[in-house]
Order: C-alpha cells, then sequence, then structure tokens
C-alpha cells in the first residue's frame, strides 16, 4: 500500500505544489514580459526550447523521487515499529521481504512517471498561457497547482479502478 498508493501520490503532491507551480510562475513571467515573444522572432520553437527539458525532467526525476519516498517509508516504519513494539531490525525486514511485491514497486513508478508528466505539461501550458502581468502569474502559479493537483487525485483514482 505504501509502494503504490502513499509514496507517489503524496510525492506527487508536494512536487505539483513545488515544481509544477515553479514552471508556471517562471514561463509565466517570460511570456508577459514578452521575452518568448523574442524567442518566437528569432525562431526559436517555445516548446522545444522551454517547454521540454522540464518535461524531461519531471518524466526522469518523478520517479527517483518515489523511490526515495519508499526508502524514507520504510525507514519510518522501522523506528516506528521499534519504538512502540520493540522490533528488531531482522524480525522487521524479515516481514517485509515476506510481503514485498516486485509489482507493487513497478505500479508506484509507474504512477510517478505519469503523475511528473502531467505535472509538467500542467505547468508549462498554464504557464505559457498566463495573461495578465504581475497579477496574473500569481493566478497561474494557483492555477497550476489546483489543476495539477486534482490531475493527480483523478488520475490515481482511474490506476485504482484498473489495477
Amino acid at each position: 500500500m505504501v509502494f503504490t498508493e502513499l509514496t507517489p501520490v503524496l510525492t506527487a503532491l508536494v512536487i505539483a505544489g513545488r515544481v509544477g507551480a515553479s514552471m508556471a510562475a517562471q514561463l509565466g513571467t517570460m511570456k508577459v514580459t514578452e521575452q518568448i515573444d523574442a524567442l518566437e522572432m528569432m525562431a526559436i520553437d517555445k516548446n522545444r526550447f522551454l517547454g521540454m527539458p522540464r518535461a524531461l525532467a519531471a518524466l526522469i526525476m518523478m520517479p527517483l523521487l518515489a523511490v526515495f519516498s519508499n526508502i524514507v517509508a520504510l525507514a519510518g516504519g522501522y523506528i516506528l515499529t521499534m519504538i512502540k513494539f520493540s522490533f528488531s531490525f531482522e524480525i522487521f525486514f524479515d516481514s517485509v521481504q515476506r510481503f514485498f511485491k516486485v509489482a507493487e514497486i513497478m505500479q508506484g513508478l509507474t504512477k510517478s512517471f505519469v503523475f511528473g508528466g502531467v505535472t509538467a505539461l500542467i505547468g508549462v501550458h498554464v504557464g505559457f498561457n498566463t495573461t495578465g502581468g504581475a497579477e496574473g502569474v500569481g493566478n497561474s502559479t494557483v492555477r497550476a497547482f489546483t489543476i495539477s493537483a486534482a490531475s493527480i487525485l483523478i488520475i490515481d483514482a482511474i490506476f485504482g479502478y484498473i489495477w
């Protein structure tokens, strides 16, 4: 349950709040200060130059962050059971090995990959469509997080229905 539901979703929500909103703010600022228009005047594709690196970074890093979150969850679980129930290291990790399934890790990594892509695409899209100066940039950051968070939860529900 931790590997398939908790760490992918919580990590994605944190990244949506931090990275997705940041992408929207950066690109939104470039849009309202007409820097993106200047790129287009120089025949540089904004999607390829500004959007693709951000999307690829999110696609690559989200599964890595999910692995890190899984490690932290295991360490936290061990510390909690050691303090509360006096479990030894061997007993705890023996039970982890007995109930561990590689399919759960793969399912969590797949979700993380999808969530990272969705967060990046929404952040880039919202940033590219920002209007209204500084106030519009602020609204874009909130909009990017809100849409990303809702999308993550909806996609997780769809994954739950499929798997």
